[in-house]
């Protein structure tokens, strides 16, 4: 397996978006909580993108769930983008962490609601 890439887009004041390119499992899921923690600190907002993903194993899952927690804690917002349908988009459904984690199923939606409180 072929390790993914992060790329990240910070083009948006005050939001961060980390789009994960590829697979990504416990090879770099250090990187992903590295990352989301540095851009965190300086964006009130940090989307996750997993359009692209074509793999995440439950190490991912497990950095998405303690990145939200985190954000939470901070007064900042963590959104995660998983199309509806997709292979991803179904292991966070079958988990439930499509609720917990606020899924939006593309990038638009995920920024319209940015910053707006529930």
């Amino acid at each position: 397996m072929e390790l993914g890439s992060i790329e990240v887009d910070m083009s948006r004041t005050g939001v961060v978006v980390l789009m994960l390119v590829g697979e990504h499992d416990l090879a770099n899921a250090e990187q992903l909580r590295t990352t989301l923690a540095e851009k965190a600190a300086t964006n009130p907002t940090a989307i996750v993108d997993l359009s692209r993903a074509d793999f995440i194993d439950s190490q991912i899952l497990n950095v998405l769930v303690s990145a939200r927690k985190d954000a939470e804690r901070q007064s900042q917002e963590l959104a995660v983008v998983c199309p509806r349908g997709s292979p991803i988009h179904h292991v966070l459904e079958v988990t439930g962490l499509d609720e917990a984690l606020g899924c939006h199923p593309d990038l638009e939606s995920a920024l319209s609601t940015a910053g707006r409180e529930d």
